[in-house]
Formats: C-alpha cells, sequence, structure tokens
C-alpha cells in the first residue's frame, strides 16, 4: 500500500459539536412530550394539567411552589417565597438551601408572569443541575417553552 494516498484520515473532535437537547427545535418548541419529570429534566405543564396529573401519581410528593406570593400556590403545596428583583447572584444558592432542607420533595416553578428572578439568563441551566424533579408551571402549551410538556401516559 506504498502508493496508497489514504493513509491519514482526519476526523471531527466530538468537543468542538455542540449537543442540544434532541427534542429541541428552532426557539424551544418541543416535538415530543416528557411521561415523567426526572431529575436533571425538568418539563413544563399548564396549572390544571399539572394537579391532574400529580393526582394519579401512586404516590404523592411532597411538593413546594416556588413563586412571589402565596395566592398563587396551588392547594396541596407549600409555599417557596420568590422575589422576582432578586440579585441574580442569589438564586442558585437560594435553591441549593431549599434543597438541602427538602431533599425529596419536588420544585414546581412558577413561569407564569414576572413570578420569579430571571437569574442573569442563567435559570434553565440552575433548574437543569438541581438534584431534584422540577416543573415549570407555565400559561400557553402553544408558545415556545424553556422545558418539554409533562404529558403522564396514564
Amino acid at each position: 500500500m506504498s502508493g496508497d494516498k489514504r493513509s491519514s484520515r482526519i476526523t471531527p473532535a466530538a468537543e468542538r459539536a455542540e449537543v442540544t437537547d434532541g427534542g429541541v427545535v428552532g426557539s424551544r418548541y418541543w416535538l415530543h412530550s416528557q411521561p415523567m419529570p426526572m431529575v436533571g429534566r425538568p418539563c413544563s405543564c399548564p396549572l390544571e394539567k399539572m394537579v391532574e396529573q400529580l393526582a394519579k401519581l401512586p404516590q404523592k410528593p411532597s411538593v413546594w411552589c416556588w413563586t412571589n406570593s402565596a395566592d398563587n400556590v396551588p392547594e396541596g403545596m407549600q409555599f417557596l417565597r420568590s422575589s422576582p428583583d432578586s440579585h441574580a447572584a442569589s438564586v442558585r444558592p437560594e435553591l441549593d438551601s431549599w434543597m438541602l432542607q427538602n431533599p425529596k420533595s419536588w420544585l414546581v416553578i412558577d413561569g407564569r408572569g414576572q413570578r420569579i428572578p430571571s437569574a442573569g439568563g442563567k435559570l434553565e441551566e440552575i433548574l437543569r443541575e438541581l438534584p431534584t424533579v422540577v416543573v415549570m408551571i407555565v400559561e400557553d402549551t402553544n408558545k415556545a417553552l424553556l422545558f418539554p410538556q409533562w404529558d403522564f401516559p396514564l
């Protein structure tokens, strides 16, 4: 094979490729729903549907709602106070502190309106890294969403 000019090959390096979650299309329109929220895989859900789906679970988890007012907390959930005007640097420590006190609880994020801090544009990253189940309440599932919809199949 001395005359073979293909002796060296160049292959693309994996570290150069940016992998985006498989369900994302365009500006966060999801192709598929998610059957269950999982640690590291938050999902979105309208309030009424989330309450219905929580009721279908064989064992209802302890659920905390992170929102700006106790009036916005759905029945059966506990209130985790949020200040939409909080400094971005305070969001992760606040949620980490809550996590230490409630390691087996689910966290429901009130994504309707301006009820939670923006976290300096890093809220999605923070929520994905929390070691708990996260569900974001949304108004309209026909709009672009941060996370896929929760659609419990039973």
